[in-house]
């Protein structure tokens, strides 16, 4: 009997991913449902942040959510379930990375949303450019930093995930992660002089 089921409550209203993977292995596929409503944000943003290209992400996030569904059961302690997710988005993109190569710095900006916003919001040309070509240097930026730092700016930053999210998601402790964002400013820092 799992958690779910002697605390009385509905599916709907258990916020343990234990429970929740406990339900799966039983046969609910609402269970694996919620499980991917809570972390899909989380998971493209670590694989976007190493492949770089939306229409890949998405395709990898889907092989990432078939991987864990089917080694659900090999999951020992179901309470670290988003740091096994991790784990598995992470090995998935740089499998990608290892195999296709890179995708080039123009294929990375070609499906950027907000460059469709700017062009609404903005009324003068040159300004566009201006804010446009900032956001790709930042962006350059960030893709020279090393993956440990760019994950954790991606998720901080661009996820809006607390440090101590990201911690948990990512499975270290609240200072590794705090560490890697006061050194990835730094190293952002230095990328943006360098790009001037």
């Amino acid at each position: 009997m799992s958690r779910v089921e002697r605390s009385g409550l509905s599916l709907h209203e258990t916020e343990h991913d234990a429970d929740l993977v406990a339900l799966t292995i039983e046969g609910d596929g609402q269970a694996f449902e919620q499980l991917i409503r809570r972390y899909l944000q989380s998971v493209r943003g670590i694989v976007w942040s190493i492949v770089g290209e939306t229409e890949t992400t998405q395709d990898i996030c889907q092989e990432v959510f078939l991987v864990a569904y089917r080694s659900l059961s090999t999951l020992v302690d179901r309470d670290r379930f988003s740091s096994w997710l991790c784990s598995i988005a992470r090995y998935q993109a740089y499998g990608f990375v290892r195999t296709k190569g890179r995708l080039g710095i123009k294929a990375r900006f070609a499906c950027e949303p907000h460059l469709i916003e700017d062009v609404q919001r903005l009324a003068d040309p040159a300004e566009i450019l201006d804010q446009n070509e900032r956001v790709r240097g930042l962006h350059l930026a960030i893709r020279k930093m090393r993956p440990e730092y760019r994950e954790v700016v991606e998720l901080r930053f661009w996820r809006e995930m607390s440090v101590k999210d990201i911690a948990g998601f990512l499975g270290l402790p609240d200072t590794t992660v705090k560490w890697r964002l006061y050194k990835a400013r730094e190293a952002l820092r230095a990328l943006v002089k360098e790009l001037r």
